[in-house]
């Protein structure tokens, strides 16, 4: 003991009239710690000068320690210094003085006391930095457990403005993995689509208005006529690409008043394993949560192709899930939920797909009398049109036999073009009209930059279940 007490002395003076008494042994601790005993004690019975630096230390140590410096006192004053409650077993530490008259004084210390305890200051920071530290390096973890957790949280803020977007106030309680879901959502009040938009297509849109749209807004009334009468479940559209799928749904949402998700296949693929299931999941589970909605998912053959051995086991999985839970929505009788698909290649659809879709409609390649009604649809109201008459538009039409309505509107924009670039040099571009030379050039150039690809075989008809 004296050996460390001299080394001790090294850095920290020691008064002499501190000795080692062996007389002195620290009474047993029966509440906090086990009895110990052997243990030495400082006394400090004799202190040395106060303005001696020995002195000015022992006095320190008896300020801190009065009774002696023992394991039971050491032990409290750490408990009392950690958690600032409880009896204090000495006074608190020397205290720096404020000049309280001097010309600044920070609000926040302008106190009664006319000392700050600078020491216990400093403490108090020094643990709030090692608190931020430690939740900084928790949350860094949490992530790094929980890679989605992230990607969750940018989708809950972005379906919470898409909600208020769209005068949404009562909001169901949705999981993350349906919140990931809502940015597919489309908000039908901002659709241009309707039904006198779509040209040529008056057959397919009456047949759809009374077997699809009627039943499924007065989904209450079917009962007391007739259980057949209910709504179908599921709808397929299909025909050649451009010919007006993609619109006959989103007029389908607008006119049934319907919450509208327009799927993505990427939504629903993740890379973690088990999420895309939890995510298929979300989809119909959000629809009924928000209903009546609508689920549209377009180019269906490249989601739910037959199944094959050649199938990985997530794509297998994916397949599946989604039957099993539209094999549910089919048994539920009173929801409003309706499933849309539309496809330019029914044959590559796998066959349970095609079960689910009982009711099929076919959007094929406009005729003369079609194209007729596209064009007038997609010159109405343009001022470059105005010189235009019905026998023009005859003739353009019976010039473009082939092209689907995607095409004629690629059509009329091209021959704009073609009017400005004749009409922009003379002194009348300002007064510029279409006429018919303009569609035929326009014509010439499309059909030349046409990329021709194997062409839809009409005579392909749906497979028979």
């Amino acid at each position: 003991m004296e050996h460390l007490i001299r080394l001790t002395s090294k850095h920290i003076p020691i008064p002499r009239s501190f000795h080692l008494t062996s007389a002195s042994v620290c009474r047993p601790l029966t509440r906090n710690v086990p009895s110990i005993t052997g243990l030495f004690t400082l006394s400090a019975a004799s202190v040395g000068p106060s303005d001696s630096l020995t002195g000015c230390v022992a006095e320190r140590y008896h300020e801190y320690f009065p009774a002696g410096f023992t394991l039971e006192a050491l032990i409290k004053h750490l408990r009392n210094w950690w958690d600032g409650v409880g009896p204090e077993i000495s006074p608190q530490p020397p205290k720096i003085p404020v000049d309280i008259s001097s010309s600044w004084k920070h609000p926040k210390l302008s106190v009664n006391h006319s000392h700050i305890d600078y020491v216990r200051l400093i403490q108090l920071l020094i643990s709030l930095v090692g608190i931020g530290l430690s939740l900084k390096l928790l949350f860094y973890v949490v992530e790094q457990i929980n890679p989605t957790a992230k990607e969750k949280r940018i989708a809950r803020k972005r379906a919470q403005q898409l909600f208020a977007q769209m005068g949404i106030k009562t909001i169901p309680p949705l999981n993350d993995y349906e919140v990931g879901i809502v940015a597919n959502l489309v908000d039908t009040r901002v659709l241009s689509t309707e039904w006198h938009s779509i040209g040529g297509l008056d057959s397919v849109i009456d047949e759809i208005k009374e077997s699809v749209i009627a039943p499924f807004q007065q989904l209450q009334l079917v009962p007391y006529f007739s259980k057949l009468l209910r709504p179908p479940k599921g709808v397929l559209l299909f025909g050649p690409p451009g010919c007006g799928k993609t619109m006959l749904a989103r007029a389908m949402a607008r006119q049934a008043k319907a919450y509208f998700i327009n799927l993505q296949i990427s939504t629903l693929v993740n890379m973690w394993y088990g999420e895309t299931q939890k995510y298929v999941e979300a989809t119909f589970s959000l629809a009924h949560k928000l209903q009546p909605s609508i689920i549209f998912i377009d180019e269906l053959d490249s989601f739910l192709t037959t199944r094959s051995c050649t199938d990985n086991e997530s794509t297998r999985m994916i397949k599946t899930q989604f039957m099993a839970l539209w094999d549910g929505l089919l048994t539920e009788e009173n929801t409003r939920i309706l499933i849309v698909g539309a496809t330019n290649r029914p044959q590559d659809l796998d066959q349970a797909i095609l079960r689910r879709l009982p009711y099929k409609v076919s959007v094929p390649m406009p005729d003369i009398n079609q194209r007729i009604q596209i064009l007038s649809i997609c010159l109405r109201g343009e001022p470059l049109a105005i010189g235009l008459t019905d026998t023009d538009i005859r003739e353009v039409a019976s010039k473009t036999d082939g092209l689907s309505g995607s095409d004629l509107n690629e059509l009329c924009r091209e021959a704009a073009f073609c009017c400005y670039r004749l009409e922009r040099s003379r002194e009348n571009a300002v007064n510029m009209r279409l006429r018919r030379e303009h569609f035929f050039t326009a014509l010439q150039i499309f059909l030349r930059n046409r990329v021709c690809s194997n062409p839809y075989r009409v005579e392909q008809n749906l497979p028979v279940d």
